[in-house]
């Protein structure tokens, strides 16, 4: 007997028996959507924590000037009698010795976030004055973005870090730092806006008060993450300096010190050991004055609470899965015991064991299909009601949670169908033409 026989003769079995066979798929359908949903948080939780711990930030160690204690808060209040701490210097050779002592460490770099003002004729110079339409606002905007920039002032591992490549140009270099050197590299959009004309490579840009700026290079544009819709990219529209040049008429040329260094371990995994080294080679150039610290406690705290969410999702499901296991079970059983004249004529009649076996199981495994899809459609209306209560956690059912409604599905059918089938199949067919 071939498998599409099997398939139309349940079929017709099923169709006999409707609303037998209709309480048992629903019962199937019910215990996938469970799981279907349990499973579906389970991936959403699973995913969020891969964000967060993907998330560039959370791989920084921040090195800051200055102790970390309540006390030290820009009030400026302190206790009767306490040393006020003297702030570590940190300048630029401390980059260099950082990444040149601490073999756990792969990119170490300042970044400040300015804005500066491009040369502009008198008669189109934009201030705000009293307030304004939404009208007004927009097209004051316009004429700010025309002839203002927002721009980075870094050292050359941030390209690194954020993986910022070069569509032409050159990225400036340590060298460039060290010397001051007043060059900018722009990003594809900033480029286009402040050059529409051609290649910005080798022209000026021209600042308020200041000395201009040649451009050196001009990124490739950065496609979004659709993971982190929540993080806005501006780099596109960005330009970077090196972080020793001058773009305020009122900064003075030298060494400069900076408040904080951001340091980048090679393996995100080793956030506490880096923290570590760093900490025990900073011990040696100050006695005080810094502070070293990360996200690595939080991104801990993170996992746990992923786990545990993890464990709760996990206990749903195999509470869904045990009730539709029980229930297949009983409604299958039963199932058999009504058929067991049925069966005692078609023994009679010729019928194999193994032929009724096949009978009951494809009849089982199909109820698992149609369980499935039910199940499938019940996890998307209960998707709705746990995003709708989990407003700032959405839960997505994707083709991991369909997969895995239609492999439950069939596994509980097929394993639970796999005993009233062998009970059928063993049925004494002169006990079985008794039955009433």
């Amino acid at each position: 007997m071939k498998i599409i026989d099997h398939i139309f003769m349940a079929l017709k079995r099923l169709r006999l028996r409707f609303f037998e066979s209709l309480v048992i798929i629903i019962a199937i359908g019910l215990g996938t959507g469970v799981i279907c949903v349990a499973l579906a948080l389970t991936f959403a939780y699973t995913d969020q924590a891969s964000m967060i711990q993907d998330s560039k930030y959370n791989m920084q160690i921040r090195i800051q000037s200055g102790e970390d204690n309540i006390f030290s808060m820009s009030s400026g209040i302190t206790r009767v009698g306490e040393r006020i701490p003297v702030p570590a210097k940190l300048t630029l050779d401390v980059i260099h010795d950082i990444k040149n002592n601490c073999n756990t460490i792969q990119y170490v770099f300042i970044q400040e976030g300015r804005s500066i003002s491009f040369a502009e004729p008198e008669e189109t110079s934009r201030a705000v004055r009293g307030p304004m339409t939404m009208e007004e606002h927009e097209q004051w905007m316009k004429e700010w973005e025309k002839y203002n920039l927002q721009v980075r002032s870094i050292t050359p591992d941030y390209f690194g870090f954020n993986e910022l490549h070069l569509a032409e140009g050159n990225l400036f270099t340590d060298y460039d730092v060290k010397e001051g050197n007043r060059v900018i590299v722009l990003g594809p959009e900033a480029a286009q806006r402040l050059f529409p004309e051609g290649d910005p490579i080798g022209k000026k840009v021209l600042i308020v008060n200041q000395q201009p700026l040649t451009v050196i290079g001009v990124l490739k544009p950065i496609e979004e993450d659709s993971r982190y819709e929540m993080v806005f990219n501006y780099e596109n529209n960005y330009g970077y300096i090196p972080v020793t040049v001058n773009t305020y008429p009122h900064e003075v040329d030298g060494e400069r010190e900076y408040n904080l260094i951001i340091a980048v371990p090679k393996d995100p995994k080793k956030m506490e050991e880096a923290e570590r080294e760093i900490n025990a080679y900073l011990k040696g150039l100050f006695t005080e004055g810094y502070t070293v610290s990360s996200n690595f406690t939080a991104m801990r705290d993170i996992r746990e609470i992923v786990f545990k969410g993890q464990i709760i999702a996990g206990l749903a499901a195999s509470l869904g899965l045990l009730i539709a296991a029980i229930n297949i079970l009983n409604l299958m059983m039963a199932r058999v015991l009504r058929r067991t004249k049925e069966i005692g004529i078609l023994v009679a009649l010729g019928s194999s064991r193994r032929s009724i076996f096949s009978t009951f199981l494809w009849e089982a495994m199909l109820m698992g299909l149609f369980g499935a899809l039910l199940g499938f459609g019940i996890s998307i209306v209960g998707e709705k009601i746990v995003t709708s209560l989990l407003e700032y956690f959405p839960i997505n059912i994707d083709y991991r949670v369909f997969l895995s409604a239609v492999g439950i599905s069939g596994f509980i059918s097929l394993l639970f169908g796999i005993y009233p089938a062998l009970q059928g199949a063993r049925v004494n067919p002169v006990d079985a033409l008794r039955t009433d």
